[in-house]
């Protein structure tokens, strides 16, 4: 918008707003930027008419951004102090850290409508507004008076930055400045660009030097490639253009994790995977240090198969698609789905196992929607024989056999006592060869532990399958977040980061899907909006190894955490305590993924 436009933003788009909100239609004087950014606060729900709607969080007051930024902050303060204007400072979801300069007044009236640290100003919580329609443009946003969504901005003109990592390319954070309308400036983009370019050129110096070597290493694969390409430590991802349009944020976890057996093995190993958006992909690690996480890996991709419908896997053996009610693209769980959905087909019982929480019963009740069986889903659960009596308990099994129509799920048969399981197999078998529903047994597992049938049972399930926990599929969070994040937040709801989705892939979830879903249920709770990133993760989730460990790894990293937690974060009592030395605990803290005990046990 030029200088002569401004007055654009008064009346004459009060009217082209007002019209927005009536009818839908947008007039040709509102711009490209502004019109989508209307759109998408409608679509957000935001509240175009009344009091201010954006909520308040805590956040660190000293952390690095603030940190970096203060100088600059300092500086820009001052050359704005007699322009009557305040600058701002967000995080990257639009979290106000810091606000300065103004006169009295207007500082007044920004605490009337919220514009103070501590408050969100998310293009999602206000609609369209200099701060958070930079974040989610992700480019200089200028929005003057009436072009603001929400009518109680309507007197302010704001100007906001992204700040960008100059490792990553990941947004940081938003510089804004903003004013009355009547002192509305065209030298206000020109000063938050620059504000932002300095805060940038700090975050560079500031940057370890381990991700300056991976971007110098990313450059030097890059420069001589003509695929897509990604470099990666536990911290850090950069990509290139053409691995940027291809990849979503889920997919990076996967990278990493491929990247870390890589560097856990020593070999550069070529890997096959499928991509969030559908395509099939081959991996290949060009760049890593054996046993060195932090020295990263460069990976280069070669797209086997472009995203698209014809890239699923056709029904049938060995990787039929389950339903979106279970969603997953591993080969192990789609292989599990297309055996259960065979016998569901011909009606043939069948025995699931598995830990606790792995879906057995959720994979039946899709199985018997999936076939079309329009009779009942019955669950009997073994369980409630200790509540209700051995007799009633068979009652109700002899009453839902005496209906052939429809699933009869048998739970949890392995809390069954000898006897009651006896009785059961003889039950059982006395309706062999007639007409019975399609009959599903569950045994719940202990981990790493093989399921033990009474032999009364085992010629009434002749097929058993065994469900994956989800430790052994990790790149189906890529897919079950998301679903969960739907189920709980709705549309619109957050997105989750890539930093958060390797830690929720490197996580041992020893409940599986139902203690996964009881986190993401916690985080979207508070945080329905905007990016879900690893601060959100309860810090016992946060604190998560590198690459996944053996058995016994996990032993002796919970035995560390507890010396740590003993003692406070000292590592000289801790390893005391152990019965180790020093150094050794050193060692262990790297190779097992411990953080700094210092800020971990603080």
């Amino acid at each position: 918008m030029d200088v002569e436009g401004l007055g654009q933003a008064g009346p004459p788009m009060w009217k082209s707003r007002e019209r927005f909100l009536d009818d839908g239609l947008i007039s040709q004087k509102v711009r490209p930027e502004i019109a989508k950014s209307w759109v998408r606060s409608r679509q957000s729900g935001v509240p175009a008419v009344g009091d201010p709607a954006t909520r308040h969080e805590d956040y660190d007051t000293d952390n690095r951004l603030m940190r970096l930024a203060t100088p600059i902050m300092d500086r820009l303060a001052q050359e704005v102090a007699n322009a009557d204007m305040v600058v701002i400072l967000t995080d990257p979801h639009g979290l106000v850290l810091d606000r300065r300069a103004g006169t009295a007044a207007l500082r007044r009236g920004l605490d009337r409508v919220l514009l103070a640290p501590g408050y969100l100003y998310a293009e999602e919580t206000v609609g369209t507004n200099g701060i958070g329609t930079a974040a989610e443009m992700r480019d200089v946003a200028w929005v003057v008076g009436s072009e603001h969504y929400a009518e109680w901005l309507r007197w302010l003109s704001c100007a906001g930055a992204p700040i960008r990592n100059p490792i990553t390319g990941r947004v940081e954070g938003v510089i804004d400045v903003t004013c009355r309308f009547q002192d509305t400036s065209p030298l206000m983009v020109p000063f938050v660009k620059e504000g932002a370019r300095e805060i940038e050129r700090r975050l560079y110096e500031d940057s370890s030097q381990n991700d300056r070597d991976l971007l110098d290493r990313f450059v030097a694969v890059a420069r001589r490639s003509t695929r897509p390409v990604v470099a990666l430590n536990p911290h850090t991802v950069i990509a290139n253009a053409a691995a940027a349009r291809l990849l979503e944020p889920s997919d990076h976890a996967l990278l990493w994790n491929h990247g870390a057996m890589a560097i856990e093995a020593g070999s550069p190993t070529t890997r096959a995977f499928r991509l969030a958006q559908g395509g099939l992909a081959a991996v290949r690690c060009i760049d890593f240090a054996q046993g060195d996480p932090e020295h990263g890996v460069v990976l280069e991709i070669d797209l086997e198969r472009p995203p698209g419908p014809s890239s699923r896997p056709r029904a049938g053996r060995p990787g039929r698609r389950p339903p979106d009610a279970l969603p997953g693209r591993s080969v192990a769980w789609r292989q599990s789905w297309t055996a259960i959905i065979d016998h569901a087909a011909l009606r043939l019982p069948l025995l699931l196992t598995g830990e606790p929480g792995t879906g057995k019963l959720a994979l039946a009740r899709a199985a018997h929607e999936d076939v079309g069986d329009h009779g009942p889903f019955t669950v009997v659960d073994a369980i409630m024989a200790r509540v209700d009596g051995d007799a009633q308990w068979l009652g109700q099994v002899r009453t839902r056999l005496g209906d052939a129509t429809g699933t009869l799920v048998l739970r949890h048969i392995e809390a069954l006592d000898a006897s009651t399981a006896h009785a059961l197999g003889a039950l059982l078998e006395a309706v062999t060869g007639g007409p019975t529903p399609w009959l599903v047994a569950t045994i719940s597992t202990a981990r790493e532990e093989e399921p033990g049938t009474d032999v009364s049972l085992a010629d009434q399930f002749p097929a058993d399958i065994r469900v994956p926990p989800l430790r052994e599929r990790p790149e189906d969070l890529s897919d079950i977040v998301p679903a969960l994040i739907l189920r709980h937040a709705g549309e619109p709801g957050p997105h989750s980061a890539a930093e958060l989705m390797q830690a929720l892939m490197r996580a041992d979830w020893p409940g599986n899907a139902r203690q996964l879903e009881s986190v993401i249920q916690g985080m979207v709770a508070r945080h329905p909006h905007g990016e879900l990133s690893l601060r959100d993760l309860p810090p016992a989730y946060q604190r998560v190894p590198w690459r996944r460990l053996s058995p016994m790894e996990r032993i002796e990293r919970a035995a560390i955490l507890h010396a740590l937690e003993q003692t406070g974060g000292h590592k000289v009592r801790a390893a005391a305590l152990l019965g180790i030395g020093r150094a050794t605990l050193y060692r262990k803290l790297k190779e097992l993924g411990i953080a700094d005990p210092r800020e971990t046990f603080a």
